[in-house]
């Protein structure tokens, strides 16, 4: 279910897309919400939804990429816990405030350089990680 909304902030207009994980645009930033990948994990690092722009940018189908584990597109988190208690790796908070670049695997082999950005989000009681990842600038 989409909805569209237009929504002023200073004297830029934008138009905010609600999808079923939340595409957006950052205005403040100027990201588009087609660079911008968005996943839910369930704690255990299963990824749960994606959201269109992340199919696109991880050149895969929900159907490919629902029920694999983070890592995959991620190897460098193979070795780090990626929730404590029900909250983020408070590290891994830290190095993507700091801007630390992570490689990125496509589900078709290829990668990039990315910035992710970890978030705790609690759906019908349950905590989820919710991780946003954009092409490095």
């Amino acid at each position: 279910m989409n909805t569209q909304s237009i929504k002023k902030q200073g004297s830029a207009e934008i138009s905010v897309i609600n999808d079923y994980v939340g595409d957006y645009v950052d205005v403040k930033v100027g990201i588009c919400e087609k660079e911008t990948a968005t996943l839910t994990l369930y704690d255990n690092g299963i990824i749960r939804t994606c959201n269109q722009a992340g199919r696109e940018l991880l050149d895969c189908s929900p159907s490919e990429l629902i029920g694999q584990h983070i890592t995959r597109l991620l190897p460098q988190l193979a070795d780090i816990k990626l929730v404590y208690g029900k909250r983020a790796n408070p590290y891994l908070r830290f190095l993507s405030r700091m801007g630390h670049r992570f490689e990125v695997v496509k589900m078709n082999g290829t990668n990039f350089v990315g910035e992710l950005f970890f978030n705790d989000v609690e759906y019908f009681g349950q905590h989820h990680l919710r991780i946003i990842i954009r092409l490095a600038r």
